[in-house]
């Protein structure tokens, strides 16, 4: 039997899941959108042959989906009638000699249409049995899994997810001043101009919550086929904790003008990439990570403190490479690595089993980011590995856990180490500076322990083809790692035996200052974790 035929007015393909305006329809449409575009803009048309063709159109909507945006002015123009009056005289209403004015916006949709049907018209659909048919609209919505399933799968990284489930998910959200979204590990932070605040989107949350959708297409458009390469059609599930957005996106037009301005943007921004939006609602709940992104203001954190990337490199050289960093802002604006995590996705709700993490974590959250390693590494003690980059508080609780680790770098108290963002230029526009500055000298000194694969627990000593045995260990006890660390010169350890040196490219320059001691400062209780004025951070 034939696979494809004409049913109601449509031509479809059960096979390769096509749907298309045939040809002699098509050119009929578009003989009659130019008849009725020939009066030109203020121009009168019969109210009767402006509807057939609309209804026309609206028909045409089922090969040209992105079309039903471009019939909204029509509609309006429709119910324009030059004689007011008639327009709820019911049936007289629609008497051939009832006229309506041609608006310059119905007049450019007109156009569009025309300029549309010259081509052929057709999309992938579903139907069961086809091969490449494609379901993704609003009928597909109910059968896609629960944002429980979606975060499991995510968590196991963008790999297995895009070999499970055939589309991206990106979440978003806005604030009263910006807007966020992310995507894997990437984040997008979009502060609403004072033009746009002004405006409508001032007092409309639903434009600001929609604006966000495609803004986040345009910013991310090629990103998305380095994730799904290889695809014709990449589809997307955007996630909004906005229902009236969600609607507006799925329908794929609005009588509200402004609403359908951005709805038209979205059509072109997926023409250009080649992209196919769904929105389904996320309860706001759930949308913890987007809206944190949309809520940063530019305020001072004076405790994002960066390893110097120059001293990093030397780091991931001898000791990486790394596949994620464990502690840093939200945007990743202090991430040394492609993937990160932060406060909003936190690195303890994700497993570090099969990873090798780079970690400089806030001191004060050192010891239970330092026992969910040991927990995750049993369970992937081949696979399993992770650099704290930490301050030499040996007096500290958490530092018994750094036992067996090896000290693969040491900068002593008086070192220039760390970089944080220039907060001088913080704004909501940028609220996480890209400029870093340097942090000065600290008062105490810092240390990179590093914890291999395979070999390492509490118990046991590192193997010796992961670790040589000239990189020294920690004991977990405070007076022995003093003496140990007063012993090393600064820098990052090599892996092979270094010869004999003073200074060296992988020195760091310390100044000539009277040495701190190697705990906490004097007068400083166990476990504080001072301000800025003492050098301490979180990332």
């Amino acid at each position: 039997p034939a696979s494809t035929a004409e049913y109601v007015g449509l031509g479809v393909d059960l096979r390769d899941g096509l749907l298309w305006l045939p040809e002699a329809r098509r050119l009929r449409y578009r003989d009659e959108v130019l008849a009725v575009r020939a009066a030109g803009p203020g121009g009168t048309v019969s109210r009767q042959a402006l509807a057939s063709v609309v209804g026309r159109l609206q028909w045409a909507v089922w090969a040209v989906p992105e079309g039903q945006a471009r019939l909204v002015e029509c509609y309006r123009t429709r119910d324009e009638l030059v004689r007011p009056e008639l327009a709820g005289s019911g049936r007289s209403a629609w008497l051939p000699d009832v006229l309506c004015l041609l608006s310059v916006e119905a007049c450019a949709e007109l156009d569009w249409w025309a300029a549309r049907l010259e081509a052929s018209c057709s999309r992938p659909f579903f139907h069961e049995g086809c091969d490449t048919g494609v379901l993704w609209g609003r009928g597909a919505l109910p059968l896609l899994p629960s944002d429980e399933e979606l975060e499991h799968w995510s968590r196991r990284g963008a790999a297995a997810f895009h070999e499970r489930f055939p589309f991206g998910l990106v979440t978003t959200d806005a604030s009263g001043w910006a807007g966020g979204a992310w995507f894997w590990h990437h984040a997008f932070h979009y502060a609403f101009t004072a033009e746009q605040l002004a405006a409508e989107f001032g007092g409309s949350s639903n434009l600001r919550e929609l604006y966000m959708v495609p803004a986040t297409v345009a910013e991310w458009g090629a990103l998305f086929r380095v994730y799904m390469p290889g695809r014709e059609l990449i589809l997307l599930l955007f996630r909004l904790d906005n229902q009236a957005s969600v609607g507006a996106v799925n329908r794929g037009a609005s009588m509200v003008r402004h609403v359908n301005e951005l709805i038209l943007w979205l059509h072109e921004l997926e023409a250009q990439w080649g992209v196919k939006v769904v929105a389904r609602y996320l309860p706001g709940v759930l949308n913890v990570r987007a809206d944190a992104i949309s809520r940063l203001r530019g305020a001072v954190d004076d405790q994002d403190w960066q390893l110097r990337r120059s001293l990093f490199d030397q780091l991931a050289a001898e000791w990486g490479p790394f596949s994620v960093d464990a502690c840093c802002d939200v945007l990743g604006r202090n991430a040394h690595c492609a993937e990160f995590w932060s406060e909003v996705n936190s690195c303890l709700d994700h497993c570090w089993s099969g990873r090798r993490v780079y970690a400089n974590p806030p001191f004060r959250a050192a010891e239970e980011i330092l026992s969910h390693f040991w927990a995750c590494w049993q369970r992937a003690p081949g696979e399993s590995s992770a650099v704290f980059i930490l301050p030499v508080w040996p007096s500290e609780k958490w530092w018994r856990l750094l036992s067996g680790g090896r000290v693969v770098a040491f900068w002593p108290a008086g070192a220039s180490v760390f970089t944080s963002p220039d907060w001088a230029l913080a704004s909501r526009r940028d609220p996480v500076p890209r400029r870093r500055v340097d942090r000065g000298v600290t008062r105490w000194g810092a240390l990179a322990v590093f914890f291999p694969e395979a070999a390492l627990s509490p118990f046991a000593r590192p193997s010796p083809a992961q670790v040589p045995p000239h990189v020294p260990a920690l004991s977990g006890h405070a007076g022995r790692d003093r003496l140990l660390l007063r012993r090393m010169q600064p820098g990052v350890v090599s892996r092979l035996r270094p010869a004999p040196r003073r200074g060296g490219p992988g020195a760091v320059p310390v100044p000539d200052l009277r040495p701190r001691p190697a705990g906490p400062h004097p007068g400083r209780p166990p476990g504080h974790v001072a301000g800025s004025g003492d050098g301490s951070r979180r990332q």
